[in-house]
């Protein structure tokens, strides 16, 4: 019951300031979440044995905001009609 008035307060509190992130940024940062948490648990559930034990969710964190950095970055690129520089 604690937790519950705990994150209804912070809710609260932030409600103002997330309101102005863009929704796209937030869809993309909970994606982003959303899939590290679900690849680390769905593998654990597999019985595969991470490096570093949960600090491999950090390593998966970074792989996919560079890769989706990277897929952002192509895409604006193409959008524009700039070329990579040969």
């Amino acid at each position: 019951m604690g937790a519950i008035v705990v994150v209804g307060a912070v809710g609260f509190a932030l409600h103002n300031t997330v309101r102005r992130v863009p929704r796209s940024l937030l869809q993309l940062v909970v994606g982003i979440l959303l899939t590290t948490f679900g690849t680390f648990w769905s593998l654990e559930g597999l019985g595969i044995s991470w490096p570093a034990s949960d600090g491999a969710i950090l390593g998966l964190l970074v792989l996919y905001v560079l890769t989706a950095l990277t897929y952002i970055t192509l895409e604006r690129n193409r959008a524009l009609g700039l070329r990579p520089a040969a």
